[in-house]
């Protein structure tokens, strides 16, 4: 199957459930969901569709995904951590060319915390 169809694949789910764009309506129905594993099937569609021609664009003009990608959050299970890390690093990848600098900025320093999103510390500091 080539980029175009699996792109109009993915479009046409949205328009089957009535809304602006099928990635909007899986970060309203699956990303922001309360169950570990939905969340995880989100980020594991779009790491696929990033890797698409085609397919970051769609997904950085769809509504909620940049906040999702930049927000920062802390995922609560490791599993989830590293899916979104993964997606993280597949969209910085493939987009950094189009995306502003403040947005490649900020999916940097979410590069840099790595996918548990903790700044490591130094072992040789002592603390009393």
């Amino acid at each position: 199957m080539d980029a175009s169809s699996l792109l109009r694949l993915y479009t046409l789910i949205g328009q089957d459930h009535h809304a602006e764009s099928t990635t909007g309506w899986i970060v309203q129905k699956f990303a922001n969901s309360p169950m570990l594993e939905l969340r995880i099937a989100s980020y594991t569609v779009w790491i696929s569709l990033a890797q698409i021609p085609g397919g970051c664009t769609l997904l950085a003009t769809s509504s909620g995904f940049m906040n999702i990608m930049t927000s920062g959050d802390r995922e609560a299970s490791g599993d989830a951590r590293l899916a979104k890390f993964e997606l993280v690093q597949n969209f910085h990848e493939q987009a950094k060319g189009f995306l502003s600098e403040d947005i490649v900025k900020r999916l940097e320093e979410q590069l840099l915390l790595g996918p548990h999103g903790m700044k490591v510390q130094r072992w040789d500091v002592a603390t009393e």
